[in-house]
């Protein structure tokens, strides 16, 4: 969105970038056969904005991420409050219509949100 830059550029530039009209004018893309021309000048514009680093450019000897995935019992808090969890909205997931699922549809979103949080 062209109007959210020129704001962020405004508050980081307010002399530089006074109007958004002006800023629309300059970056004007309706045109498809001058669209490619207009994001390079967007980019030489942004370009002190970004700063982009690779891991491997900041520091060579880190090795490459592993992911080790270690599968635990629930410790007995977490297993009652994930209990209590589900007690508490029972009716959402004995619901079997489609329209009731589609009605509570936010509501089990919202359970499983918890129970991710728990534990």
């Amino acid at each position: 969105n062209l109007h959210e830059l020129w704001a962020l550029l405004n508050f980081l530039l307010p002399d530089i970038f006074t109007s958004a009209d002006d800023f629309n004018s300059w970056f004007d893309i309706t045109d498809k056969q001058v669209e490619q021309e207009v994001i390079s000048q967007l980019h030489k514009v942004l370009k002190p904005f970004l700063l982009r680093r690779v891991k491997a450019d900041v520091e060579g000897s880190i090795p490459p991420k592993t992911e080790l995935i270690v599968y635990t019992q629930l410790s007995p808090m977490q297993r009652d409050q994930y209990k209590n969890i589900l007690k508490r909205d029972m009716d959402a997931l004995y619901s079997s219509s489609s329209a009731t699922l589609a009605q509570n549809k936010s509501r089990l979103m919202n359970l499983v949100m918890q129970l991710r949080k728990c534990c």
